[in-house]
């Protein structure tokens, strides 16, 4: 049900709103200004102190970034539960907001209720910083659960801090925590080999990748991607290869994630023929490529003058293009004069900028030519 439709909806029943209709249209809400109609709408009809009714619109703030609407809701509430109080702190973590966060966490520990903060509450601090860019508050979260006494991370706290650590380069932290992930009997999990694969990738351990891989007895195709990443990050593109064909002839069901990973690989490495070979084998399996895929095959085919492969790459995207793709598209300039005259709208030198490196490989002339069908 589209936004306008529910609305319309609510002010054409016969009946008023009730706890079982309310909270599930906020379930399925679309929209921060839809979800302050159905406030008020809450509110007009006495609703709004209803723990069910409550609990959803507090979520629902918190589902779209309205962490001061969300607070306001939990203020209201004559009961606040642990689980309010997680949300509301996962939502200001995901948002970026550290500070908030805490506040919020300090709070929740000082409230008369007795309510204490639990893994739940933990996990969605940890997550929410290093999903909003955060990673060294998201370190420095674990290490303060820890130090305080609080809880000891389970497997989804240690699988999120192991990104951050990852992105932060810390390894001797990353090693703590792949010696307590040992000790706490999670090492096996899948979700933790696939976290300490990628951090130790990240701190360039290439020994480590293939070690933690090995040793994990549950491989899925999340963990092979790890692999194939860390390996490239660290320019191992034999390796990367070599892994890539063992998992494609035992079976795996590798995704698109999979076949974009091993062409960024080749290309980031000087393998501009097997970055080609592999586009189009992921082609022929029937792997669609996405926005990733494009940028990161479309030098290969410049660098190796296939231009019919690169046109082809263009079509089947070239309803996305934009910024982010131009500086890659510029390479392959030929087959972009195809399209350039009905698919752009050109507006300002910004846009002809990310044209001048392929000047040098395709002829100034052929500039110029391009100018006077657009201009």
């Amino acid at each position: 049900m589209s936004s306008s439709s529910l609305v319309h909806f609510l002010r054409h029943v016969s009946f008023p709103p009730d706890p079982h209709l309310l909270p599930t249209a906020l379930k399925s809400c679309p929209s921060l200004l839809l979800a302050r109609t159905l406030h008020a709408a809450a509110v007009a009809a006495d609703l709004a102190g209803d723990s069910f009714v409550a609990s959803s619109l507090l979520h629902a703030y918190i589902r779209f970034g309205a962490t001061a609407d969300a607070r306001a809701v939990l203020d209201t509430m004559p009961q606040k539960s642990v689980v309010g109080w997680s949300a509301l702190v996962a939502g200001h973590a995901r948002a970026g907001d550290a500070e908030g966060a805490w506040l919020v966490l300090e709070e929740m520990r000082r409230c008369a209720s007795g309510v204490e903060p639990n893994v739940i509450t933990w996990n969605g601090l940890v997550s929410g910083l290093n999903r909003s860019g955060c990673a060294r508050d998201a370190a420095l979260a674990v290490a303060r659960m820890h130090a305080e006494g609080f809880l000891r991370p389970d497997i989804t706290g240690v699988s999120c801090v192991l990104s951050a650590v990852g992105d932060l380069g810390e390894i001797l932290v990353g090693e703590q925590l792949h010696g307590y992930a040992v000790k706490a009997g999670s090492r096996l999990d899948a979700c933790v080999a696939t976290g300490l694969i990628d951090m130790y990738g990240k701190c360039r351990r290439t020994e480590e990748i293939v070690r933690v891989f090995n040793e994990s007895s549950h491989i899925d195709v999340a963990s092979c991607n790890a692999l194939i990443a860390g390996l490239s990050r660290n320019s191992q593109v034999s390796e990367a290869l070599r892994l890539f064909r063992e998992f494609v002839d035992r079976g795996f069901e590798l995704n698109v994630v999979s076949w974009t990973s091993i062409v960024a690989c080749c290309m980031h490495n000087g393998k501009d023929l097997e970055a080609v070979e592999l586009f189009r084998e992921m082609q022929a399996q029937g792997i669609e490529p996405n926005p990733v895929t494009i940028p990161c095959i479309l030098p290969a085919f410049a660098n190796v003058a296939a231009l019919m492969h690169g046109r082809s790459a263009h079509l089947c995207l070239f309803f996305c293009i934009d910024l982010v793709l131009l500086p890659s598209l510029s390479g392959s300039f030929f087959f972009l004069q195809l399209h350039l005259a009905e698919n752009f709208v050109w507006e300002g030198f910004g846009y002809w900028i990310w044209f001048l490196p392929a000047c040098s490989a395709d002829g100034f002339l052929e500039f110029f030519d391009l100018f006077s069908v657009v201009a």
